[in-house]
C-alpha cells in the first residue's frame, strides 16, 4: 500500500504496488490443462515451498521453510491464453513437464505463440505433470503483450521489485513476434 501523500496529488491511476493481480495462477488439475497459447517469451521459474496453503518462493541459502524441513520444489510460469475462450492466466508448471517446452525454445528461440497441453499421469491432483508443446496455427498478432512473469510472480508473493527490470520487455515480445513471423513467411 502507499504511504500517505504530505501533499494533495492527483492520478488518474493507482500506484503500480496498489493494483491487484489480475492474473489467475493455473495450477494443472487432476487431468492437466486445457490446450494454452504460450504468451510468454519463456518461462520464469524458481524453487517453493508449499506453507501455509501457498507457495513460498525460496530465497538463496536455508530459509526458515527449509529449516522446517518443508520440500522444495521447483516451479515455473508463463502467461498463457486459453486457447477455447482465449482467457489470460499465469500457468504454473512443475519441473517434469519442462523437459518438451525446454527443447522447444532451444529449436524456436521463443515460446510465444506455441501451443501447450499438459496432463497428469495417474489422472490424480499430484500425479507427474507432462507437458506437449507443438506450433499453433493461430496468429500470434492478435493476441496482447503481457506483463513480465517475474514482476507478476514478485507481487503474487510479495517480493520487492526487480532491480534488473528495465521495461524491454515489451521490446522483447516484438523481436519474438518478428522472428515467429519471418520463420513462417
Amino acid at each position: 500500500m502507499a504511504k500517505h501523500p504530505t501533499q494533495e496529488s492527483w492520478a488518474r491511476r493507482p500506484n503500480e504496488e496498489d493494483m491487484p493481480i489480475t492474473f489467475l495462477v493455473n495450477r494443472a488439475g487432476p487431468k492437466g490443462h486445457e490446450a494454452q497459447i504460450i504468451l510468454s517469451h519463456d518461462v520464469e521459474g524458481g524453487y517453493v515451498h508449499f506453507a501455509r496453503g501457498r507457495s513460498v518462493k525460496c530465497p538463496k541459502g536455508p530459509c526458515e521453510h527449509c529449516k522446517a524441513n518443508s520440500e522444495r520444489r521447483w516451479r515455473g510460469y508463463c502467461v498463457c491464453a486459453n486457447a477455447r475462450n482465449r482467457e489470460l492466466t499465469l500457468v504454473e508448471l512443475t519441473a517434469a513437464a519442462m523437459k518438451p517446452i525446454d527443447i522447444y525454445f532451444r529449436q524456436h528461440r521463443t515460446l510465444r505463440g506455441a501451443l501447450l497441453t499438459t496432463k497428469r499421469i495417474p489422472e490424480k491432483p499430484n500425479g507427474r505433470l507432462y507437458a506437449t508443446i507443438v506450433e499453433s496455427a493461430q496468429a500470434i498478432t492478435s493476441y496482447p503483450a503481457v506483463p513480465s512473469v517475474r514482476s507478476l510472480l514478485r507481487k503474487l508473493w510479495g517480493l520487492p521489485k526487480d532491480p534488473d527490470a528495465n521495461g524491454d520487455v515489451q521490446r522483447k515480445i516484438r523481436e519474438a513476434d518478428d522472428d515467429t513471423n519471418s520463420q513462417t513467411a
